[in-house]
């Protein structure tokens, strides 16, 4: 799962979604139940209550598996892309060091052969 502030803050959200439209909910339920149930309109009523409550926590737990699957992912191309990174760096320091190498060498002749010029 995500981790547990991103989880709370789902839940708040869901939450803060279905309290403002729960009477909807509910008496969309109802209507849904219909009259071929053999319930009182109170009966009807809990049973709405309850299978509204049912989807609110089936779709926070959507929105968590959801919200995990994008951290895993996110973590996973992050790691990759550091790796590529280092196999830049690593590649740009081997290739400054043989650089830096051939011109101290090079130098060194140079300087050898002044020196030989010169005695």
């Amino acid at each position: 799962m995500a981790c547990s502030h991103e989880n709370f803050s789902i839940d708040r959200a869901v939450d803060e979604e279905v309290r403002k439209c729960f009477d909807q909910m509910v008496q969309l339920e109802i209507e849904k139940l219909g009259k071929m149930t053999m319930l009182d309109p109170e009966m009807r009523r809990r049973v709405a209550i309850g299978r509204v409550l049912e989807r609110k926590e089936a779709y926070k737990l959507a929105k968590k598996q959801y919200a995990a699957k994008k951290k895993e992912k996110t973590l996973v191309t992050k790691i990759e892309k550091q790796k590529m990174k280092s196999k830049r760096k690593q590649k740009r320091k081997t290739k400054t060091l043989l650089q830096k190498c051939l011109i101290n060498s090079f130098l060194e002749e140079r300087r050898r052969a002044k020196q030989i010029g010169f005695e």
